[in-house]
């Protein structure tokens, strides 16, 4: 195909998806339509809601800054609770955070007549809405992945130039246009639908990987078969998001949480079964990494460690638990309604619908349900259809110098250099993945697939 033919068909996915979006826009906000879809129980007390909407909005929105290499235009620590410009998006996500957290914990104390699956569900809620979990208590899972933008960065400013969002570790040594908070090098993934990926695996037929959570599928599932509880695992010891410095800190905060009971009935009275060292609280009080001559700074016995390691497991299977529940993952949207019979798509959204699954060929990987050149006129190949076939593709997408995790190539005060190779770093993908000797699972058959 010529280069021509390459960029029309990009364009005609571009106009199709738009039509898409126009179909399934309630998945995240589905409240008009509740005759047509199914409601979201992720709602607040509409008091409580309305109270926060009505302070955040009466605030005047951050302005937009032009490109600046490594968003050095932006002061992202005096847009942060404390700064001396709190943006008003921040400012909507804590309070929403911190509500949600509150109703929650009543639930949790509410809990005993529930059935296994909700308390599994509500226990991964209440997790992923704890900012007592980070080290410095500031940041939580949902501080990135905010129902009310698709569970994504909720902050307008840092998805317009960031793209990346703040981790919860401040850089107090940093010159610009290095960035005075720690960042990733990429967009927080939505996580709802996210649970229905499949285990990493190489399709030796189609030459490619299927499966997988995160960008680069490095949360693979192998381990407990539950790729989105793999990838639960890694925000909170990760240097630039949450940033502890061992995961049995976050056992040890768990242990300490107005939901720790609840865990205990989940997952058995032996969760919190360890000797914590003296010095516990101070330890995990500090940001992470570790230090490499002492890579677990919690100091437990063998089989203290074990249960440790077991209950991080446990939190990170109720967090995908939670995921997978209709609170995140609804499948409530109008095309859901169509697909069941329930909804008429306008003319408008037919068209898009027929050249989604036809001329554009968009349904050749963003799976639709339906068979190429053919429309829902019978019964759905798949009545919940995620647009996706759980593959990663390189599709030519340049560097986004936006980034400030390009500019993180000095030590900040911890002596923690994120990003040592500066604007020369390229995200390998995948193929980084299968490079790692710690994060690829199969090297035996998988490294030689890694592009040399």
């Amino acid at each position: 195909m010529k280069l021509t033919g390459l960029i029309a068909l990009a364009a005609g996915c571009a106009t199709t998806i738009v039509v898409a979006m126009s179909i399934s826009h309630h998945i995240v906000r589905a409240k008009e339509l509740s005759q047509l879809v199914r409601p979201t129980s992720f709602v607040l007390r509409p008091a409580a809601l309305n109270k926060m909407l009505a302070e955040t909005e009466a605030a005047q929105a951050t302005t937009i800054p032009p490109f600046s290499v490594c968003s050095g235009n932006v002061n992202v620590a005096s847009l942060l609770p404390g700064g001396a410009h709190e943006d008003p998006d921040v400012a909507e996500t804590n309070s929403f955070i911190t509500l949600t957290e509150d109703q929650a914990l009543q639930e949790v104390a509410q809990s005993s007549s529930l059935d296994l699956y909700h308390k599994i569900a509500l226990l991964g809620k209440t997790e992923i809405y704890d900012v007592n979990l980070s080290p410095l208590k500031n940041i939580a899972c949902a501080t990135c992945h905010v129902p009310y933008t698709g569970f994504r960065g909720g902050t307008s400013i840092f998805n317009a130039t960031t793209a990346s969002q703040p981790g919860g570790v401040a850089i107090t040594n940093a010159t610009p246009p290095a960035p005075n908070y720690r960042f990733g090098p990429r967009n927080p993934q939505s996580y709802a639908y996210a649970p229905f990926s499949p285990i990493l695996h190489y399709n030796a037929t189609q030459n490619s990987f299927y499966g997988g959570n995160f960008w680069d599928m490095r949360a693979t599932g192998v381990r407990l078969t539950n790729p989105a509880a793999e990838q639960a695992q890694g925000p909170p010891t990760n240097p630039v998001e949450m940033g502890n410095i061992d995961t049995a800190c976050v056992v040890w905060k768990a242990s300490q949480s107005d939901y720790a009971s609840l865990i205990e009935s989940i997952w058995g009275p032996q969760s919190f079964a360890i000797h914590w060292p003296s010095n516990v609280a101070g330890v995990c009080a500090k940001p992470g990494p570790p230090p490499a001559s002492d890579p677990l700074p919690v100091h437990l016995s063998a089989v203290d460690r074990g249960t440790s390691n077991s209950t991080y497991d446990h939190i990170a299977m109720s967090m995908a638990t939670y995921e997978s529940s209709s609170d995140v993952s609804a499948f409530s949207s109008k095309f859901d309604a169509y697909l069941a019979g329930n909804a008429t798509l306008s003319s408008e959204e037919l068209e898009g619908y027929e050249l989604f699954n036809g001329k554009a060929g968009c349904n050749q990987c963003h799976l639709s349900g339906t068979a190429v050149n053919t429309l829902n006129t019978q019964a759905a190949a798949d009545v919940a259809p995620l647009f996706t076939d759980f593959t990663a593709n390189n599709i030519g997408v340049p560097k986004n110098l936006a980034l400030p995790y390009y500019c993180e190539s000095k030590p900040d005060q911890y002596g923690y250099t994120a990003n040592p190779m500066g604007l020369n770093f390229v995200d390998l993908g995948l193929g980084g993945v299968l490079s790692n000797t710690t994060e690829n699972p199969n090297l035996l058959q998988w490294k030689q697939l890694a592009p040399q």
